[in-house]
């Protein structure tokens, strides 16, 4: 595959930012071979896989630490890594001179890779996963947007009730963020970031959802078990698979990120020579 960073400065971000882009490039052998020039000309569109990292990671995590580019090869698929600091992938009014990272993806990021690169901007041809912090991002983007994905994949996260702070350090710690991106906690219940009530709200224009932990996870007790119940008891359809033993690590993710592909139906087309 080609691997493109690109560095540019954000209007949303309000600074300059890093994505890197992973594009089908040239089959090498076999019966797919292709001239180059008949290859980048035709005007083929491909499908986007919207990868979100988790706290303290980097755009480049998933792509040092897993096989994703070897998944993305065999299903020629476009894949999309976007910085997003320690964000919770939300707007902070009061971060710099604003962070407006949760529309920074949907407003900037999303036309920018649908017209500068040969990715389709077809719903049914966009997915977006993420782990951890970049799971919170993910279950946000697609109870908020559900119109703009055709699956989403919440891993090694549960979200957690903005009212529930006492449960726990990791829900604290969530909620703490999510309330000062807002400016307060009743701001925060009142926009995006309350997402168990968007996901309430827009339980039946939801893409297919999928969740999964390992059950060493911090996470599983804490966030994981109350998210799958909460999903449960409102009629959200998600779709939740344990990993005996595995925690919250990279291991895991990998495992994972090929079984996302599959479930959205992004199937295999070639080898990985």
């Amino acid at each position: 595959m080609a691997h493109v960073t690109l560095d540019f400065r954000s209007a949303y971000l309000l600074k300059s930012t890093t994505v890197h882009v992973l594009l089908p490039d040239l089959p090498r052998t076999g019966p797919r071979f292709s001239d180059p020039k008949e290859f980048y000309s035709s005007g083929k569109k491909f499908p986007v896989l919207w990868v979100l990292h988790g706290g303290s990671d980097d755009s480049s995590d998933w792509v040092r630490l897993t096989n994703i580019e070897l998944y993305a090869r065999e299903r020629d698929i476009i894949v999309v890594f976007p910085d997003a600091g320690n964000s919770f992938y939300a707007n902070w009014k009061q971060a710099m001179i604003q962070f407006n990272m949760y529309d920074y993806l949907t407003e900037e990021l999303m036309p920018l890779i649908h017209n500068w690169f040969p990715a389709s901007s077809d719903p049914k041809d966009n997915f977006i996963v993420g782990q951890s912090m970049g799971g919170v991002g993910v279950a946000k983007y697609v109870a908020n947007h559900p119109e703009l994905f055709g699956g989403a994949g919440i891993l090694s996260v549960g979200i957690p009730d903005l009212d529930e702070s006492d449960r726990g350090f990791l829900t604290k710690n969530i909620v703490t963020q999510l309330s000062r991106a807002n400016g307060g906690l009743e701001e925060a219940k009142a926009g995006p970031d309350n997402i168990r009530a968007a996901l309430v709200r827009n339980k039946d224009k939801l893409p297919p959802i999928y969740c999964s932990i390992g059950t060493a996870d911090p996470h599983y007790e804490e966030m994981y078990i109350p998210f799958r119940d909460f999903c449960i008891e409102n009629g959200i359809k998600a779709e939740f698979k344990e990993y005996e033993g595995y925690g919250h690590e990279w291991r895991i993710w990998d495992i994972e990120i090929q079984r996302m592909m599959d479930l959205f139906g992004l199937k295999q087309v070639r080898g990985n020579s």
